[in-house]
């Protein structure tokens, strides 16, 4: 009888240690699946072209400063670009003549905010192939602006990228030193929110 029992509770204990072993991996926050909002990405949004190398915007190019936000958009016609809220160490500055780069920290992660006159063009010098990773969407949600913000991740989430346009203006939101994704996604939403005529009427 003992012995019986000795071995019930032994496959018990070892069945608990395996499929233990796939609750705590599902439960890791560095694990965790892309929260509910963030939806897949569809067919008309992943077919649209993004050009890696584009002639006319050189991500390696030559940092021009800037005095802020409103310089970058005086000198570049890009009508709503604005430094984000609780950005800390703030650097302005044009990239080849053609890229806004707002570079900040946020919680002590280094990140960067550009845009850009171009719909197609990569802007965020990561050189990426962005096709195969992306990891959903999320529509901004405003009656005057409802752009998609796509989503990539790279490196379990290492380096993470958001897209977006509105009007003939491409925004692009950078991060390559690790961040909580649901972070992220506020991040890009709040600055995708603030490229709006309603936003800027408040």
């Amino acid at each position: 009888m003992k012995k019986t029992v000795c071995t019930v509770c032994m496959i018990t204990m070892m069945g608990l240690l395996f499929t233990g072993c796939d609750t705590l991996t599902t439960l890791l926050p560095e694990q965790t699946e892309a929260p509910a909002d963030v939806t897949d990405v569809p067919d008309d949004v992943s077919a649209v072209p993004v050009v890696t190398d584009h002639p006319n915007f050189n991500t390696n190019g030559t940092r021009t400063p800037m005095s802020g936000p409103e310089q970058i958009c005086s000198e570049l016609g890009v009508q709503y670009f604005h430094s984000p809220r609780y950005a800390e160490d703030v650097s302005c500055s044009i990239i080849g003549g053609t890229i806004g780069d707002i570079s900040f920290t946020y919680n002590g992660v280094d990140m960067y905010y550009r845009a850009a006159k171009t719909t197609t063009a990569d802007i965020s010098g990561l050189g990426k192939e962005l096709a195969g990773n992306m990891s959903g969407t999320r529509d901004v949600g405003l009656p005057s602006n409802n752009a998609t913000v796509i989503f990539y991740s790279f490196d379990g989430g290492q380096e993470r990228i958001a897209r977006w346009k509105f009007g003939d203006t491409q925004y692009c939101l950078v991060c390559t030193k690790g961040m909580r994704e649901s972070a992220f996604i506020d991040i890009a939403v709040e600055l995708g929110q603030s490229t709006s005529p309603d936003q800027q009427e408040q």
